[in-house]
């Protein structure tokens, strides 16, 4: 599965503030950035904006079952000359505690858009767990897929290496196991919860991007590869390679401790960022929050989510109701809570718990922002109403709920890292 974490993108300096971001603010300026406010002014207008996410994640399906675990990097930029539909519940750069609706009407003409990603040059990940790195990436972007990618290292699969099908065609394993013929095994002991792109298997079920969930030694990994169910073993011939992908989304079927990028506030991530013709280089330092959230008794849940509920949903992780919201990493720490939905087909052949298939006519993305530093993120009535009752109605929601430290200083740039959860939740189409 991969998460485009796109909800992120909306946030903005304003928006996780609560403040004006220039001219007269009122304030005092003792605590003011040596800029005057008629220089901010002066500034010519941004074109871009810009969210970079390093988050340990897990994936929870509508029963509550939990699927999917490991860290995901986005790093998106989109283009501000490119209009949203207006709000349908808020502000763009409403005041913390507060949610922003979209809704975005396909059958319109044209149709609604949500803004093209750019390409703002190479963004590096680094993160350190005290002691030692542990991730050293730089994520370029790729023009095909229009997306930021995260390489960890290339190479060559030499004849005679093989592939072959776990699953005897029905369904129920779901893995492939890679092993190569090289005289050098290149599989690292962290491979698992990194994901692998193959080419030059005879065979094109074998080739691809896919979530590494077993190591079998230095020269054999197990990878979830449901296309290729009852497929037979395939000999590579010449001209095979491999590219390992960092943070490319949670693996599924994997223990979420076995996969972890992040752990705890000790833990440091680094993102610099090279200069591009409309954002200019940076280099930011944080500590995650987050580790071991666990929401209380009583809150809702990411998943199943009441679909006619009456009253807002506050997500809570009070630890005097039974929940954890782990350390708090730096001052600006907090909930995200964003999502989005389909009216696509849920019930087609070869849609899993997971997907989100291409909408059909309408669908709304949400986010909502809690207070730094408190305990809670409530998606309002206002908000419920607005997601559930597109028209057609949805037919399956993904929320995303974030425990995360922002970095707020970064030019058309917000940063967070932390950890979260991802919850599906299948809409009746009869209520």
């Amino acid at each position: 599965m991969r998460l485009t974490l796109r909800g992120f993108t909306v946030l903005s300096l304003a928006a996780l503030l609560g403040t004006a971001a220039c001219g007269d603010d009122g304030g005092s300026d003792a605590d003011a950035s040596p800029q005057t406010d008629a220089a901010v002014d002066a500034q010519p207008p941004a074109t871009r904006v810009g969210t970079i996410a390093v988050l340990d994640t897990e994936v929870f399906i509508n029963d509550g079952t939990s699927v999917a675990a490991g860290p995901a990097i986005s790093v998106v930029y989109e283009d501000l000359s490119a209009a949203l539909p207006p709000p349908a519940v808020g502000m763009e750069d409403g005041p913390l505690g507060s949610c922003v609706v979209h809704v975005f009407d396909l059958t319109k003409s044209p149709p609604d858009k949500e803004r093209p990603t750019t390409d703002e040059d190479a963004v590096a990940v680094k993160v350190n767990n005290g002691t030692v790195d542990t991730l050293d990436v730089t994520c370029g972007y790729n023009d095909a897929e229009k997306v930021y990618v995260c390489p960890d290292g290339m190479g060559a699969i030499d004849a005679n290496s093989v592939a072959v099908s776990n699953d005897g065609g029905d369904g129920t394993n779901n893995t492939v196991t890679i092993t190569l013929a090289n005289a050098n095994g290149p599989f690292e002991l962290d491979i698992v919860g990194k994901h692998i792109a193959v080419i030059g298997f005879p065979n094109a079920l074998y080739n691809g991007t896919f979530p590494v969930v077993a190591r079998g030694g230095a020269k054999s990994i197990t990878v979830f590869n449901p296309a290729a169910n009852g497929q037979v073993l395939d000999t590579m011939g010449t001209g095979g390679g491999y590219t390992i992908l960092a943070g490319a989304g949670p693996v599924p079927g994997v223990t979420p401790a076995n996969v972890s990028l992040l752990g705890n506030d000790a833990y440091v991530v680094t993102i610099a960022k090279a200069a591009s013709d409309e954002v200019a280089a940076f280099s930011k330092t944080l500590n995650p929050s987050g580790d071991g959230l666990t929401l209380a008794n009583g809150s809702p849940n990411v998943y199943g989510l009441p679909t006619d509920a009456a009253n807002a949903l506050t997500f809570d992780c009070s630890g005097t109701n039974g929940g954890s919201c782990g350390p708090n990493g730096g001052a600006i720490s907090g909930f995200v809570l964003s999502g989005e939905t389909t009216d696509g087909d849920i019930t087609a052949a070869g849609v899993g718990p997971t997907d989100m298939p291409d909408p059909v006519s309408k669908y709304a993305t949400f986010q909502c922002t809690g207070v730094p530093n408190t305990t809670s993120v409530t998606l309002t009535q206002e908000v419920l109403d607005a997601v559930l009752n597109t028209d057609p109605k949805p037919t399956r929601i993904e929320t995303r709920l974030s425990r995360i430290t922002a970095d707020l200083t970064a030019p058309a740039t917000t940063i967070v890292v932390g950890h979260s959860m991802v919850g599906y939740t299948d809409v009746p189409q009869t209520q």
